[in-house]
């Protein structure tokens, strides 16, 4: 396992096979060699398992930023979400308050106008009643006047 490094301490030089080899001044050759082999493939072990741990770190970082990010969408309104950034930019500005505020006279202007629409479909369908109570009315009263007039004529 590495060790994480605090703020205030000072990150260790980066190791290199110089650190690790000395001049030879022993008289066992075999020995010192072996002894070098092994510090290197320690070095490189640890360099391994450090890049490793930058990766997982990376892999970490970026999949919390990907998650971060489709909140924040998921946050946006559905006819913002269905924008273009020029759009967006050219046509609010990139101010999300700007964006609400036409948002929302629009929406007014359309609850307005069903609104009329609705009063002007009323006012037909009242229309409408009355012309059929009106020519009811005639067909009764025209019906009504023969049925009368044929009793006077019997």
């Amino acid at each position: 396992m590495s060790r994480r490094i605090s703020d205030n301490e000072e990150p260790l030089p980066p190791l290199t096979i110089h650190h690790v080899i000395d001049h030879e001044n022993g008289s066992n050759a075999s020995s010192d060699q072996q002894s070098k082999e092994g510090r290197i493939r320690t070095i490189r072990e640890d360099g391994e398992r450090r890049v490793e741990s930058l990766r997982q770190s990376v892999d970490f970082i970026c999949a919390s930023m990907r998650a971060h990010g489709h909140m924040q969408i998921n946050q946006l309104l559905t006819s913002t979400r269905h924008m273009t950034m020029r759009e967006f930019c050219y046509g609010n500005g990139a101010d999300m308050t700007v964006y609400l505020n036409e948002q929302t006279q629009k929406r007014q202007r359309m609850d307005s106008s069903a609104l009329l629409k609705k009063s002007v479909k009323k006012e037909q369908q009242d229309t409408i009643a009355t012309q059929e109570e009106i020519s009811n009315q005639k067909r009764y009263k025209t019906r009504s006047s023969v049925l009368y007039s044929q009793k006077e004529h019997v």
